[in-house]
């Protein structure tokens, strides 16, 4: 075995050697076609480690959760991919059972065409996902030409055009649309998130009826636009504003705090970082489960939060770990509610159970945490108050907002007059009522 593998690291580095600039064009174009055939055929021979890693649990021996894990570990990929490989080496190559008998592969004519170099992994993997979809009523006979069939036509054609092959066909098996049963759909339930090379994370997943009915309705107060300002309409797409509504509708479950424990503890959103980097808004901060953020960013966050301090040694080894304090007492913040009475920014009619108290001098600072130094904000007008350059303070014991130079040259005040609008005064001169009608309603029964 490591003969072979000495001899294939050999050729590669003679290839990632050679004066390819002499080279013809046909020569270069047959080599192209050679090489994408021997990787092909490399990752199938991957497989099988993958597969043999997997029968001898290694995973468990090293510690790990499971041989998808283990692979992160070992060859620093994603979850996704590690999965995925755990996955083809179930469903293409024949394994050994528990008592030494061979399992036959569920997909041996896709997995005979990857390891010969004929079709590459993502229709390899395309091929797995459509057959895994099929409704639980497909029988096995059908399964299997199913499988066949696109296998030969991944021969011939790209990825894409491969998947609108597989769509028709389970439309054909499909006609009139009712693939899956009550159970089924449930089963077929799934959602991922994994994160892209930006650092954003990328949501996938497919909802029966039920719960796409149910997860609709519950997005479907979060995802209007907002009301028009000075600036204009909400710019936001609907994609957007489905994201938003999304966010906002985990941020009211995580506040409303009836979600079940983990851990010995309600969920919560953590967020890392040293005193230093708050204060100065330089360097990052990391996210539970978010992965790094600007401090500008965690400071807009640290504004109406839980505090827990940890003091931390040398080496960054936690040494101790303070009581949880609320930056905005429960108090207060009924105050706060009870002036602002919603989102402060002038033109947003956000309701005050989706805002955040921001603080005008924030407290790293030194600003206090009273009610003449916190305005309700909304997170968008949250984001825009730390960011966009537009100021907020407490002038006659109500929240005002500067606007930035390049919008209003004058920096004129502006007030949100949403939540409070103004009562038609009396009119000028008019008469008392009659005593009769100042009379309490009387209740008369026969």
């Amino acid at each position: 075995m490591w003969d072979a593998v000495r001899s294939l690291t050999a050729a590669v580095d003679g290839l990632a050697g050679s004066a390819l600039w002499r080279c013809g064009d046909e020569e270069l174009l047959d080599l192209q076609q050679v090489l994408e055939t021997a990787a092909r055929r490399l990752s199938a021979a991957s497989l099988r480690l993958v597969a043999e890693v997997d029968d001898r649990r290694l995973a468990t021996a090293r510690g790990a959760a499971s041989t998808a894990a283990l692979l992160r570990q070992l060859l620093n990929i994603s979850a996704g991919e590690a999965g995925w490989r755990v996955t083809a080496a179930e469903k293409l190559l024949d394994r050994v059972g528990p008592s030494g008998e061979t399992v036959p592969a569920a997909l041996p004519v896709t997995g005979a065409a990857l390891a010969e170099g004929s079709i590459e992994a993502g229709q390899a993997r395309l091929i797995c996902e459509t057959i895994r979809r099929l409704p639980a009523r497909v029988d096995t006979r059908t399964r299997e030409h199913a499988e066949a069939f696109l296998a030969a036509q991944a021969r011939d054609v790209d990825t894409t055009t491969l998947g609108k092959i597989a769509r028709r066909m389970v439309a054909t098996l499909d006609p009139d649309g009712a693939a899956l049963d009550d159970e089924d759909a449930v089963r077929a339930r799934e959602l991922s998130l994994s994160r892209d090379q930006d650092g954003m994370t990328m949501i996938r997943g497919r909802l029966d009826a039920e719960g796409a009915a149910v997860l609709r309705t519950a997005l479907d107060p979060f995802t209007g636009p907002a009301p028009s300002t000075a600036e204009g309409p909400d710019p936001r797409s609907p994609a957007r504003r489905q994201a938003d509504g999304l966010i906002e509708l985990a941020r009211r479950a995580l506040t409303a705090g009836d979600l079940p424990e983990t851990g010995g503890q309600r969920p919560q959103v953590t967020i890392t970082l040293d005193w230093e980097s708050l204060q100065k808004q330089l360097g990052t901060a990391e996210l539970g489960w978010g992965g790094p953020v600007t401090a500008a960013t965690a400071r807009r966050i640290a504004c109406d939060a839980q505090l827990i301090p940890v003091l931390l040694g040398g080496a960054g080894q936690p040494l101790d770990v303070g009581r949880a304090s609320h930056t905005i007492p429960v108090g207060i913040r009924r105050a706060l509610v009870a002036r602002d009475r919603g989102c402060a920014f002038p033109g947003c009619d956000r309701p005050a159970a989706w805002c955040d108290g921001h603080h005008i001098h924030h407290w790293a600072d030194g600003g206090p945490t009273a009610i003449t130094n916190l305005v309700l904000l909304c997170g968008h007008h949250h984001r825009t108050i730390h960011h966009h350059g537009w100021q907020a303070r407490i002038v006659d014991g109500l929240p005002e907002f500067l606007p930035p130079p390049w919008i209003d040259p004058t920096q004129t005040p502006r007030r949100n007059r949403l939540h409070h609008l103004p009562a038609m005064p009396d009119p000028p001169d008019r008469p008392d009522p009659p005593d009769t009608a100042r009379r309490p309603l009387e209740l008369v029964t026969r």
